[in-house]
């Protein structure tokens, strides 16, 4: 029997969640949105128990896989950025931080990944929600 998570964990990680969702670029949910969802009220309402679940999921995989490889091609830069921290001074950046740019890497990586795509908007972002542009 596993023991249950504390409740500090527990709020830790609902925070965690909620900030990795707030705010996220979703372009399978924004797809399912615009294009899957019926226009009429009537029909929203009978297709909730299967389009809910769907959208959710859509936003969960966009969250946790699609923008994580969409933001790849970030890391050269922040890998860059990181390896030529005071590089003016060979002693200073060659010896001295190398021990900690080396360890500074792989979050600067990981953190790149995974949110680097999550907030970055761009002019081919999916627009509001149809409501809203009314």
């Amino acid at each position: 029997m596993q023991p249950i998570p504390t409740f500090g964990v527990r709020v830790c990680f609902i925070i965690l969640c909620l900030g990795a969702l707030a705010g996220c670029q979703w372009p399978l949910a924004y797809y399912m949105r615009d294009q899957v969802f019926p226009e009429d009220t009537a029909s929203k309402i009978a297709m909730v128990p299967l389009l809910l679940p769907a959208y959710i999921v859509c936003a969960v995989v966009d969250t946790t896989m699609v923008n994580p490889v969409r933001g790849a091609h970030n890391v050269p830069g922040a890998v860059t950025t990181i390896w030529q921290w005071e590089d003016e001074n060979p002693w200073i950046g060659k010896v001295a931080l190398l021990p900690l740019k080396i360890i500074a890497i792989p979050p600067a990586v990981l953190g790149t990944v995974m949110f680097s795509e999550q907030f970055a908007y761009s002019e081919n972002a999916p627009s509001a929600p149809k409501y809203m542009d009314q």
